[in-house]
């Protein structure tokens, strides 16, 4: 018994997790051990447990580390930031979830912001993210279109929503936000009716794979509304109403 106690505190500060098929809990004593090891990928997720978004991805979490048990390079992490807010804020944590990749030849951290299901995360870790963030972005628009919804992105997001000639009204949303869903039609369906006004533009954000440039604007709940006028862009005005067409056209009446 005293053996192999021995050897799973050995295991935990070694950082020999690999291949196990289980997530790694991480703590100050051995985050470095196990992060820092130049012969593994790790991907850490920062998470507090009183966090909504934390709570839900932590099965996938859990799923995400059993279906890698086989792949001796890749361990699956979790830190409590709550706890070890120190250690957290180290690598610039301020909300949670945030999922950082830390591979073999890089240990500072890549901030992932896709989306949270097992099959993107797979998809990531497939692509080699290393490579990938040294890679030539694809082109985003940066420019609104009249009577098309804009999709937001942290590349394009000053540049549309900022412009002092327009005055832009986001939603910031989440895929698996069921609310999210039933206002989708309703939300593209305004974009169009915008069409004869260049100078309003209707657009979202996917607060869930993009939290950093939501949470910036206070957005803590799905759907979020804001509206940024052409000379107010700090997101201070949330839309408080009605989720449907005739009550966006009025507030936008009224506010643009």
């Amino acid at each position: 018994m005293l053996k192999t106690i021995a050897l799973l505190a050995l295991l935990a500060f070694t950082g020999v997790f690999a291949g196990t098929g289980e997530v790694v809990i991480l703590n100050p004593d051995n985050f470095d051990s196990i992060v820092k090891d130049s012969s593994k990928n790790v991907f850490v997720k920062f998470f507090a447990p009183w966090c909504g978004h934390c709570v839900r991805m932590a099965p996938t979490w859990k799923e995400l580390a059993a279906d890698l048990k086989d792949n001796n390079e890749v361990v699956i992490a979790e830190l409590d930031a709550d706890q070890y807010g120190d250690l957290a804020g180290r690598y610039g944590v301020q909300g949670f979830p945030t999922l950082k990749y830390f591979p073999k030849d890089n240990k500072d951290g890549l901030e992932y912001e896709g989306g949270r299901d097992l099959s993107q995360f797979k998809s990531y870790l497939n692509v080699n993210p290393a490579a990938a963030e040294e890679a030539p972005k694809a082109a985003v628009p940066s420019t609104a279109v009249p009577g098309e919804l804009a999709v937001l992105n942290p590349d394009n997001f000053d540049s549309i929503v900022k412009d002092p000639t327009k005055t832009v009204f986001v939603k910031f949303f989440a895929p698996w936000c069921g609310h999210c869903v039933r206002m989708a039609d309703a939300w593209k369906e305004l974009a169009k009716e915008m069409k004869d006004r260049p100078d309003v533009v209707i657009a979202e954000l996917d607060a869930d794979a993009h939290g950093n440039t939501a949470r910036s604007f206070g957005v803590r709940g799905f759907p979020t509304l804001k509206l940024f006028t052409k000379t107010d862009k700090t997101g201070n005005k949330k839309y408080e109403g009605a989720r449907d067409l005739a009550s966006w056209q009025a507030f936008l009446q009224e506010n643009a």
